[in-house]
């Protein structure tokens, strides 16, 4: 469910797992086809339009573990905080979050 074609945030994560030397495993997948987040200037909207769009793979392999979640542009941070949310909610014992850039708008 990537509009551009490839997913900029998988890239960024597979490289620094093998950097790292940890295993690079996919937790979250999109299930909802929501409005681009670029698109939305307001905040709230921003955190509503996020909300249902991610589920957890696997619970089990999310279950206790410390998570590094990885994500290529953070503006308001409404995706990751959901996205930290859930994987929280499955058993996550914690979550943190990389970004190679931050927008300001």
């Amino acid at each position: 469910m990537h509009d551009r074609g490839y997913n900029q945030a998988e890239l960024l994560a597979k490289e620094i797992s093998k950097k790292v030397g940890v295993e690079y495993l996919p937790t979250l997948k999109k299930i909802r086809h929501n409005t681009a987040q670029s698109t939305i200037k307001d905040s709230k909207q921003r955190a509503a339009n996020v909300i249902g769009a991610y589920r957890v793979v696997d619970a089990e392999k999310v279950k206790g573990k410390y998570i590094l979640l990885v994500d290529d542009v953070v503006t308001t941070g409404s995706t990751v905080s959901e996205c930290a949310r859930i994987l929280k909610k499955s058993g996550a014992k914690a979550v943190y979050c990389v970004t190679l850039a931050r927008r300001e708008d």
